[in-house]
């Protein structure tokens, strides 16, 4: 990614009643306000890692996710901890008039 470009993030949120099994979901925009990483071991090219996140807390448009990487053995590498901030389409499109093709 070259500095200054563009990061969106698109994210599922389902939920479950209650008083039974069956669960909504609904899709959502969101571009990234923070992120912070922290590497814990070296993340090497050409090896495969597992990628976790999890929504921490949802309030009004403020999206907040931590996340965390493991190596084929299971050993942490890398955490994250990010704030987005939810947008819809039309956040993109005026962004695209006023930058052009």
């Amino acid at each position: 990614m070259r500095p200054g470009s563009p990061t969106a993030v698109w994210w599922r949120r389902r939920s479950t009643t209650s008083s039974d099994s069956s669960s909504t979901a609904s899709e959502r925009l969101a571009v990234t306000r923070s992120l912070t990483v922290e590497y814990l071991r070296p993340v090497l090219l050409g090896t495969e890692y597992e990628f976790t996140a999890r929504v921490r807390d949802h309030a009004g448009r403020r999206l907040r996710v931590d996340a965390e990487a493991v190596d084929q053995v299971g050993d942490k590498v890398a955490t994250a901890h990010a704030t987005f901030i939810v947008v819809d389409l039309q956040h993109f499109e005026q962004g695209m008039a006023t930058t052009g093709p």
